[in-house]
């Protein structure tokens, strides 16, 4: 149905034909007993606007008809209200769309995706992130009264400004991590999902299972699992792109190759003669071959072989 069509039914100025279409269009749906009563309240408003508060043009409009002749005052006046109602009812529409597109705008999801860089990102609130090289995560536009992330994979560090009105949470499928102000480390891959503390305490909720971590304390949950484990934290080989370090304390030498491999890209891997070596070294997160080297001095035997992009380690 015409907007003008209803209007016109609204201000009584329908003509039979026109009333009778409207109230069967009206009976039709409850839909469409709303659009009217949404646009009657419009044109309420419109009516409840003094003279005072039109702008110069429509003032200057109104000393020009009054000066009209009496004959045509009335039929200029009924127009001129109908003009004044149908375009403060245009403006109310627009303003109450764009009220309405804001807020969508607002709860739209943005997007952090590092692809094969380190990346920092300060947020609304002060918080920091430090995504590793693969992390996608997304968070809501409104981020500063909505701290919420949903973290989908990858390595990120985050430190927290603290707001105790406002938690910090991070969406981790079914595990949910919860802060107030604090540092963290937070792994997740398609094995696995854990979460290392490094200052401050940290709620971590898995359906029923609920723990708080202090600093050096970890959990971690092997998807598929029922529960998650809490420990001290071990291993920290993963926290290399934001230390910039790669902090072996006795550490498996697979696993060192494993963590190397992520950082640089490249496939590292030993044969059975190294499986069950561990190795107790701190390396820089620069040159690899230097690192080879550093390991290689530490591990007297260990022999390295460069093919294409792989790196063979095995002892003599």
């Amino acid at each position: 149905m015409k907007e003008e069509l209803l209007i016109n039914y609204l201000l009584g100025e329908s003509s039979a034909e026109e009333k009778e279409a409207v109230e069967q269009w009206r009976a039709l749906k409850e839909d469409h007993e709303a659009q009217l009563q949404v646009l009657a309240r419009l044109l309420e408003a419109g009516r409840a606007v003094q003279p005072a508060q039109l702008p110069d043009v429509e003032l200057a409009w109104e000393k020009f008809k009054s000066q009209r002749s009496k004959a045509l005052a009335t039929p200029i006046e009924r127009k001129l209200e109908r003009s004044m109602i149908l375009r403060i009812a245009a403006i109310l529409l627009v303003l109450l769309t764009i009220g309405w597109g804001y807020e969508r705008y607002q709860h739209r999801w943005m997007e952090l995706n590092a692809e094969n860089a380190i990346y920092t990102k300060r947020l609304a609130d002060g918080s920091e992130i430090t995504l590793n090289k693969y992390t996608h995560l997304k968070f809501r536009r409104n981020f500063a009264s909505n701290r919420r992330i949903d973290m989908e994979k990858g390595d990120a560090f985050f430190k927290v400004a603290r707001n105790e009105k406002e938690p910090f949470l991070i969406q981790l499928g079914d595990m949910q991590v919860k802060v107030l102000g604090t540092s963290f480390h937070i792994h997740r891959s398609e094995q696995s999902i854990r979460v290392s503390v490094e200052s401050g305490l940290v709620h971590v909720q898995l359906n029923a299972q609920q723990t708080h971590l202090g600093a050096g304390e970890s959990v971690e949950w092997l998807l598929g699992s029922a529960s998650f484990v809490q420990e001290t934290t071990k291993d920290i080989l993963d926290h290399y792109y934001y230390t910039r370090l790669f902090v072996a304390d006795n550490q498996p030498l697979t696993r060192v190759l494993e963590v190397l491999g992520k950082a640089y890209d490249v496939r590292l891997y030993g044969d059975e003669s190294i499986q069950n070596l561990h190795i107790h070294t701190t390396l820089k997160y620069g040159d690899l071959s230097e690192n080879l080297q550093v390991i290689r001095e530490s591990m007297p035997g260990l022999q390295v072989e460069h093919k294409g992009n792989e790196i063979k380690l095995s002892m003599k």
